[in-house]
Parts: structure tokens; sequence; C-alpha cells
């Protein structure tokens, strides 16, 4: 199956102790990529993260979980006796130094990060799995959106690897015509060289075989062949199994033939095709980079 790789899903939460918001977008990207932007809920994140793993394998994952408790209890505060304690010392030596009162109040102790901690409490069970069912239910609807993608990516590889094909059966027609053109052309050349002398049927046919030889693209075109076949599979494979590298090195790989096969040919219709197969294989590549 062809998925892409780019998703955007955003999702409102609500409930007793919680509301907030949930954004999912899946981007682009060689391997895959995962970004958590929420609560400091180490055991949370790992959960969601492996969930994702489960059906996406490819790609950048960026989750946004924007949440505001309803409930002081929800949360923690932690002051450092000691520091405090310390910082009264401090005070406390000033005064006598300065002769005089120092004045303090709580918005310089919360100027100090080291002296508060403030922090979400961990989450209970049940609030987890809650929020593990929303992320699920947002998780589907992305894939759906990358599936959906997918198949109007992978209708555009058909088309493409069906231009191909047509270009490549032109080829091997002209191909097969070419010993006789090649024949011809050789022959009316000699022709006006010797003037009325009788052209050598034998060096003809030598001439012939050393330029159908050094122009033989057959081997070029058998690979090509196969490796459209092999497209052809991938886009039809129905199986969970990315997809997009095997497309990436396959045009790679049909590149480098066409490639070949242009500088071997002897004919520059034959180049002309092959230009344009070259540019039709080159749509495939940058296809293949939006492909899981």
């Amino acid at each position: 199956m062809i998925r892409s790789m780019t998703s955007f899903v955003s999702r409102s939460i609500k409930s007793d102790k919680l509301k907030g918001r949930l954004n999912l977008k899946t981007l682009n990207h060689r391997y895959f990529d995962w970004n958590f932007h929420g609560p400091e809920w180490p055991e949370l994140e790992l959960e969601l993260r492996s969930l994702v793993q489960e059906y996406i394998h490819r790609g950048r994952v960026e989750v946004s979980l924007e949440l505001a408790t309803t409930e002081a209890a929800d949360w923690e505060v932690m002051i450092e006796e000691g520091l405090v304690q310390k910082m009264g010392e401090i005070c406390q030596q000033l005064e006598k130094n300065l002769g005089q009162k120092l004045s303090l109040n709580a918005e310089i102790f919360f100027k100090i990060p080291q002296l508060i901690t403030i922090k979400r409490k961990e989450l209970d069970p049940q609030t987890r799995a809650w929020l593990k069912d929303i992320f699920q239910q947002v998780l589907e609807k992305a894939i759906e959106q990358r599936e959906r993608e997918g198949r109007k990516l992978a209708a555009s590889l058909r088309r493409s690897a069906a231009r191909l094909e047509k270009s490549l059966k032109w080829i091997k027609k002209y191909v097969s015509q070419e010993e006789a053109s090649w024949r011809e052309k050789l022959r009316l050349k000699l022709k006006s060289i010797l003037g009325p002398e009788p052209v050598n049927e034998k060096r003809l046919e030598e001439e012939v075989a050393y330029l159908l030889i050094k122009g033989d693209i057959k081997e070029e075109i058998e690979r090509i062949e196969a490796h459209l076949t092999s497209l052809k599979e991938i886009l039809a494979s129905e199986d969970q199994e990315p997809k997009g590298r095997q497309i990436d090195f396959l045009a790679q790989e049909l590149l480098r033939e066409v490639s070949t096969l242009a500088a071997k040919s002897l004919s520059l219709d034959v180049v002309k095709e092959s230009l344009r197969m070259k540019a039709e294989i080159e749509a495939i590549r940058q296809q293949s980079q939006n492909i899981e």
C-alpha cells in the first residue's frame, strides 16, 4: 500500500479535570523522527511514541499536547527549604552589615528558578488511558489522510510508468528497424565516395555490424523493462511495508539505464525520446520523496 508522509489532525480535549487541544502533524523525512511538545509525562510520551510506530515507519511525527488542569490538586509545588534557609542567613548578615532592615516579598522568591519547582502530577491510570484513546482516534484519522493521499500518488506513478512503457515500446520498434536503416545510409555514403565503382558488400556488412554493435541498446531496454515491472508490482502491493525508498531506488536505476541508452544510441530520435523518459523518471523520484 502506498502512503503519503503528510497529514494533519487537530482535536479539542475536555474532561472534568483537563481541557486543551491535541495536534498531530506528519511530514516528509528520510527516517522515523519523533517530536513531542507537551507536559513532562515521560511514561505517556513513551506509550504514544510506541503506538505511532505501530502504524508509521518513516517520516517526521510532530505531536503537540496542550493541556490545562481545572483542579489545584493536579499540581505539585516544591520549595528548596535548604536554599530558603541559606538566603535567610545571608539576609540577616546583610542587615547586620548595613544596619538596616531589608524588605523581602514573595515575588523575589519566584524569580529564583532554583528555589521553587512547579510541575504537574503524574497522570492516574484512568486519565492516561483516556488520553491514549483520544490519541488513537487522532492517529487513525492521520493514517486515513496518508492513505488517501497515497492513492493519489500511486495513480500518478502508474501514469508515469505507462508513459515510460510507451516510450520504450517506441524505442524497441525503432531499434528493430535500425539495421536496415544504417545499411542503406552506409550504401548511399559509399556510393557518393566511390562514384561509379561498385560497393564492396563485404565491407558494407562489416561497417553495419560495427555500428550496430557499438550502438546496441538491447540490454538497457531489457533492464528498463524489468525495473518498470518491479515498479508496477510495488504499486500493486497491499502490504504495510514502506515503499518510498524502494521506488526511489528503482527511479535511480531507471535513470542510469536510460542515460546509458541515450549515450550508446546512434539515433538522434532515440536520444530525444530518452530525454523525455529521463524527465518522467525525475518526476517519479520527486514523488517518491512524499511516500512513506
